[in-house]
């Protein structure tokens, strides 16, 4: 994969093996959780267990919540083998696995919505397409919220990193609540700051952020 194709890819598992070697666990981690605790929600009421059980979320929450590892989570039997793969020992293994879990269960609760209905086996392959299809897009862009531009990466001049723009960056990673990205692009670039990388995705407002987002783990000094 090139620079440009990064940067357009909708499809998380090429970015994914980009990312196995140049990730840190952490990071892995919080696009795991992400991916369950944002995309999966819309589709739980057609899945069999009907809503989204607490094992699951659980799992999902500590997964996102600092990147690490939580291996006291209780696993709920009924939720599949999704619990379990959000927690594997190995990370690189509970990112892939969670995308691919989360892509078949879609696909299982569009049959089962479909099937409730009048059923209609063009329209189901179509809704199953548009679906995942729109879900993968999704979680590009997440995973280029968490990662960056693994092709070039940044370097955070230390003079960028004011008093402002820190307490910017920790009230967000705080809060979960990233509405003031572009105050920080103010506070970045009055620092001195001209990296068009990051003032770009601070201030894009099509661009999701998320606890993990590469701008604010650099100015916190999280890896």
């Amino acid at each position: 994969m090139t620079e440009d194709k990064w940067l357009e890819c909708s499809d998380p598992e090429t970015m994914l093996e980009v990312l196995r070697d140049k990730a840190s666990d952490r990071k892995l981690r919080f696009a795991s959780g992400q991916f369950c605790l944002n995309y999966i929600r819309p589709f739980s009421p057609w899945l069999p267990w009907g809503e989204m059980t607490p094992g699951t979320l659980e799992s999902a929450k500590h997964s996102s919540e600092d990147g690490t590892r939580y291996e006291d989570l209780i696993v709920d039997p009924e939720n599949g083998d999704l619990p379990s793969i959000l927690i594997h020992e190995n990370a690189y293994t509970a990112a892939w696995g969670t995308w691919v879990a989360l892509t078949r269960l879609i696909r299982r609760a569009i049959f089962i919505r479909s099937y409730e209905a009048e059923f209609n086996l063009e329209a189901l392959f179509a809704d199953i397409e548009a679906a995942t299809g729109a879900f993968n897009v999704t979680q590009a862009a997440l995973l280029r919220d968490i990662f960056g531009n693994p092709f070039r990466p940044v370097v955070l001049a230390p003079e960028w990193r004011t008093e402002t723009a820190r307490a910017l960056a920790a009230q967000m990673y705080e809060s979960r609540e990233f509405s003031a990205m572009p105050i920080l692009a103010d506070a970045l670039q009055d620092a001195g700051c001209e990296n068009t990388d990051i003032l770009n995705h601070c201030r894009d407002s099509t661009t999701p952020h998320v606890r993990g987002c590469w701008v604010v783990d650099l100015l916190l000094g999280k890896c």
